[in-house]
């Protein structure tokens, strides 16, 4: 008989956690790992502590606006530029703003991005999908590796738009 390193413990706990609809303990595990990958790789950017929910927010360069990422409904992962100024109507304004420069943006970016102004909610959103969740646990490497290049992606289409105030 020989004995080899398994994941056996952490996909009980996986299991266990999803089985009863608690998903709190593995989104802390997935931001704990992840956060620890960006303060190794971009030390400069300003980072939370490991959430427990479904999403992370960081800051970014626009007041009321941050890059976030999350699990989003319908399997999928999302990398966001979340606006959020505190009322529908400055939320949107900031939203216009940068849709007006959609294509300078989108160009930075390096690729489409899906615009969505929320309506009838208090916020904003411009964001890029993949397919994902949280209990693909093999996957999670990979879903940092989108995470970190969207981030990255979408900082430097910030800097080369006009941004709002």
């Amino acid at each position: 008989m020989v004995a080899e390193p398994n994941d056996w413990q952490k996909a009980v706990k996986w299991s266990a956690s999803s089985s009863t609809g608690g998903r709190a303990a593995p989104y802390a595990d997935f931001w704990e790992r992840y956060l620890t990958r960006v303060r190794s790789e971009h030390p400069d950017w300003m980072l939370p502590r490991a959430p427990t929910q479904s999403w992370l927010w960081m800051a970014a360069p626009i007041r009321a606006c941050g890059p976030s990422c999350s699990f989003a409904a319908g399997g999928k992962i999302r990398h966001e530029l979340y606006i959020d100024a505190q009322s529908a109507e400055r939320s949107t304004a900031r939203y216009e703003a940068l849709a007006g420069q959609k294509e300078a943006l989108e160009a930075a970016y390096g690729r489409g991005l899906t615009w969505e102004p929320l309506p009838g909610k208090r916020a904003c959103r411009i964001a890029d999908y993949r397919s994902g969740t949280i209990t693909r646990h093999d996957e999670h490497d990979a879903y940092m590796d989108f995470f970190l290049n969207a981030s990255q992606r979408m900082r430097h289409a910030l800097a080369a738009v006009q941004l709002p105030d």
